[in-house]
């Protein structure tokens, strides 16, 4: 009997992840943080719980309870790569762009063929004035994702900045092709 409660109880607790999951993916963020901090009580070495409920609280707009979590998943599991973007987009929004590439780098060191960690530290070398490094990011992200629309709307930007508006404007293309919303507004004041 005993151990039919406990069987019962651990799926419960398994069923209130993926109940979690589910209102994570209907943008029901609040909800998704309570079931998912019942589920870390029982498991709380469940790294994708522990990091789903970061990103539930950064969706609320709570990033100092989020960064708490992606840390946590990184003393758990120091090389996830989903963790450290995080907290790199942490630092970005901080407009700590330093700090924000030493862990895009370490993204980087151990994925080296992650396309979005290529484009996050693009985005932050550009804002630093990096214009060579954020090339190179912006270029390789695209050519381990080609259809990746927003690297083509940043790289746009930085062809403006560096005087190539018919590169530019080819990127913006592009990102509009890729239905990125801001590109038309991009094409609109540029490329007429």
């Amino acid at each position: 009997m005993v151990v039919a409660f406990a069987i019962a109880l651990t799926s419960c607790k398994k069923d209130d992840s993926k109940l979690a999951d589910d209102h994570f993916e209907k943008g029901e963020y609040k909800q998704a943080v309570e079931l998912y901090t019942e589920f870390i009580k029982v498991n709380p070495f469940h790294t994708k719980s522990i990091y789903n409920r970061g990103r539930s609280y950064e969706e609320l707009g709570q990033y100092e309870k989020a960064l708490d979590d992606f840390k946590r998943v990184l003393d758990i599991d120091p090389k996830n790569v989903s963790a450290i973007l995080s907290i790199g987009q942490y630092y970005h929004r901080k407009k700590n762009y330093e700090k924000a590439l030493f862990y895009l780098d370490q993204a980087i060191e151990i994925d080296p063929n992650n396309y979005q960690a290529y484009y996050l530290r693009g985005r932050d070398r550009h804002l630093l004035g990096l214009t060579d490094g954020a090339m190179n990011d912006y270029n390789k992200s695209i050519n381990l994702k080609s259809d990746y629309g927003v690297v083509y709307l940043y790289r746009g930007a930085l062809y403006l900045h560096l005087k190539k508006r018919t590169s530019a404007c080819n990127d913006f293309m592009m990102a509009k092709n890729l239905n990125v919303k801001e590109a038309q507004e991009a094409l609109d004041e540029n490329c007429k």
